[in-house]
């Protein structure tokens, strides 16, 4: 069916906002509302279905009938093989179709899983485009009405947009994982009181750790960001050590002291040297008692840890600070209690 000059205005702007969603969860929120400008429909949903194991998650536009789909996912995930549309995602994907197209409106009332699900809901029409993703898992929304059947302009308004929805949630999905894993990787490197840094080709900043920023302000006082340039000092190392990797030479980390430590810098790269990263560690070289009250320590137990640190008995941290030995064995206790430590 052609479709008129009104109907592609419509999805060029669908597409145009499509292509800005960056997490699934926004993807699938503004996926449906987008979609139901298109599709007109008493309710419109988004599913993710694993056929096999007769599970299904589904999330539609009416909180009514999302509280219904939770009381009555048993009596949907059991009978899901009586679905004609749900089948035929198990074997052909990325073209929309119509529950008509399989089943006459009595056949399908007949069915068990409108009779236990969709009467209520007052389903009797149903339009539904799966998107050919390489998984088992069948993503696909639907887009039900009670009193008319959708039509083949329908069809091919969802048919048109397939291919985009599909690249749109390729990249929605990319992207939240690798935010997923950008988010563990640096609650690893804080534990360790590490900073890291990504650089593209051009030894710009693709991604950085709030701990990475934070040293470089320290030790460089300057405010690095994605997109901008890592501080001139750090560079330059970073080009010198590049040339030396393409000429077989081994490449020694910048160390960089000021008054408050020692901040080592690492260059990490992969075997093609495609991707460019940078390892940022701190080492205090005096710590002072009132750093140590971050570790959730009050100012007077923060002292008797820093004068542990240097080596100081119980007894002579007792002569230092004017406490009795005995003040001072509590206050190790309670240092240890803190930090959950043994000794």
């Amino acid at each position: 069916m052609n479709l008129s000059s009104s109907d592609y205005d419509l999805l060029s702007e669908v597409i145009g906002r499509l292509y800005e969603l960056q997490s699934l969860d926004e993807y699938v929120v503004t996926a449906i509302h987008e979609l139901s400008i298109l599709v007109e429909a008493d309710l419109s949903g988004y599913n993710e279905v694993d056929y096999r194991a007769r599970r299904m998650m589904t999330v539609v536009n009416a909180p009514d009938a999302q509280r219904y789909y939770h009381e009555q996912q048993l009596n949907f995930e059991t009978r899901m093989h009586q679905h004609p549309l749900i089948v035929k995602g198990t074997q052909e994907r990325g073209s929309a179709a119509r529950i008509s197209d399989f089943l006459s409106l009595s056949e399908w009332q007949d069915t068990g899983i409108y009779q236990k699900y969709y009467r209520g809901i007052r389903a009797n029409y149903q339009i539904a485009l799966s998107l050919p993703l390489e998984t088992d898992t069948i993503v696909a929304f639907a887009f039900n009405r009670e009193k008319t059947d959708f039509t083949d302009r329908h069809c091919a308004l969802l048919d048109f947009l397939q291919p985009h929805l599909t690249r749109a949630y390729t990249n929605a999905q990319k992207h939240t994982h690798q935010t997923s894993r950008l988010e563990l990787r640096e609650s690893m490197l804080d534990e360790r009181e590490l900073g890291w840094i990504d650089l593209n080709s051009e030894l710009e900043i693709s991604t950085v750790t709030k701990r990475a920023t934070e040293h470089l302000a320290s030790f460089f006082s300057a405010n690095v960001s994605v997109g901008s340039g890592l501080p001139a000092d750090v560079n330059r190392w970073a080009e010198r050590s590049l040339a030396a990797l393409e000429s077989g030479e081994t490449v020694a980390p910048m160390v960089v002291t000021n008054t408050s430590g020692r901040l080592i810098l690492r260059l990490v790269t992969n075997a093609s040297r495609n991707d460019v990263s940078v390892l940022v560690e701190r080492f205090l070289e005096n710590i002072h008692p009132e750093y140590l009250r971050d570790l959730g320590l009050t100012a007077r137990q923060a002292e008797v840890l820093y004068w542990l640190a240097q080596g100081k008995s119980n007894a002579e941290i007792g002569i230092i600070l004017s406490i009795s030995m005995r003040t001072a064995e509590n206050h190790v206790a309670a240092i240890l209690s803190k930090l959950d430590v043994d000794n």
